[in-house]
């Protein structure tokens, strides 16, 4: 009975929105911002969805009953306008993960000028 429930409720994953911003050559930050969800969820980042063989995976951990959580990473491969996806499912969950297109953002003023 009380442990059932108790696993049940662990670990969830509800709707998100997630933004990529490269800030640079070496610098990617992917933003996300989990309008329900708790416990500790597993992400995976695909920067092209079209071809699925390379992905970066990480792991968060959100506190219970915290309506909008937001969450920051470090990624190493910058983004794709409209083909970036990112997904997330409660850790060591079976079920099909939650995916979502990221916004990709390129900040071009970072990048210094070439003389």
């Amino acid at each position: 009975g009380l442990q059932v429930e108790l696993l049940k409720d662990e670990s969830h994953v509800g709707g998100f929105s997630a933004t990529i911003t490269v800030l640079g050559k070496s610098r990617v930050v992917l933003e996300v911002v989990f309008y329900e969800g708790a416990g500790s969820i597993e992400g995976e980042y695909f920067k092209d969805r079209k071809s699925s063989n390379v992905s970066e995976k990480f792991f968060l951990y959100l506190s219970q009953n915290q309506e909008l959580s937001s969450r920051t990473v470090e990624l190493t491969s910058p983004c794709y306008k409209n083909r970036s996806e990112v997904c997330f499912r409660p850790f060591e969950s079976l079920g099909a993960p939650k995916c979502t297109v990221a916004e990709c953002i390129t900040q071009r003023n970072s990048l210094k000028p070439r003389p």
